[in-house]
């Protein structure tokens, strides 16, 4: 027997809230990837269905299978605001672990990730001058010789290359870091200006434990 359903869900969160699929799926005991999955399910019935947003016609029959008219969660709004619960959760946790540093959480493709710490190293940020004086998109990373200047960002991941002392590249490598691991490795916005002239200075020298890792991990 089929379920039917008026496609409710997209209007509930845009009352309540729109929490993750891995929260949705925590409420009604299923695994983020089988949500995912049915998330980005074809819809047959929309031609304009863009594959890189969520079918949320798929999602809500799916949830509705799956409740239980005996239960407390036994609607969609019941479902919806139990899912922000938990993601509230979660994001309190996080921020207690970053210390103290307020990270915010944004989701993309199904996943909950970190915003930048620092605003400053955002592609878009207008006022690059108060990063750096010369207004160039740099960022330097602790126990790191080099200068990288971004190449160019998305929501989750930020591209760089290296750069020599007159700031043009000098290398082909591209290196993807992502928020989590730039917010944790870049250094201060306040001190990218002295760690900037202390690799152009060639004044940046590593300890002998440092290099001896850094040695062992090129050799990977």
């Amino acid at each position: 027997m089929s379920i039917v359903t008026n496609y409710r869900l997209l209007e509930v969160i845009e009352d309540l809230g729109k929490p993750t699929l891995t929260s949705l799926g925590e409420v009604i005991n299923v695994k983020r990837r089988q949500m995912y999955a049915i998330g980005k399910s074809p819809d047959a019935d929309n031609i304009f269905y863009n594959g890189h947003e969520f079918n949320w016609k798929a999602i809500e029959r799916f949830i509705i299978n799956r409740i239980d008219p005996n239960s407390d969660l036994n609607d969609l709004e019941s479902v919806v605001a139990a899912a922000l619960k938990i993601d509230a959760v979660k994001k309190g946790n996080k921020l207690r672990k970053t210390n103290n540093q307020r990270v915010q959480q944004i989701e993309v493709d199904g996943n909950l990730i970190v915003t930048l710490k620092h605003p400053q190293y955002d592609l878009l940020f207008s006022d690059w001058e108060r990063v750096h004086p010369s207004g160039a998109r740099i960022i330097v990373f602790r126990k790191d010789p080099n200068v990288y200047k971004i190449v160019m960002q998305t929501r989750s991941h930020t591209l760089v290359r290296s750069i020599d002392d007159t700031g043009e590249y000098d290398s082909d490598e591209l290196k993807v870091i992502t928020n989590s691991t730039l917010n944790f490795r870049a250094v201060s916005p306040r001190n990218l200006p002295k760690e900037y002239d202390r690799r152009k200075n060639k004044s940046f020298v590593l300890n002998e434990r440092e290099l001896t890792i850094k040695k062992r991990n090129r050799g990977k």
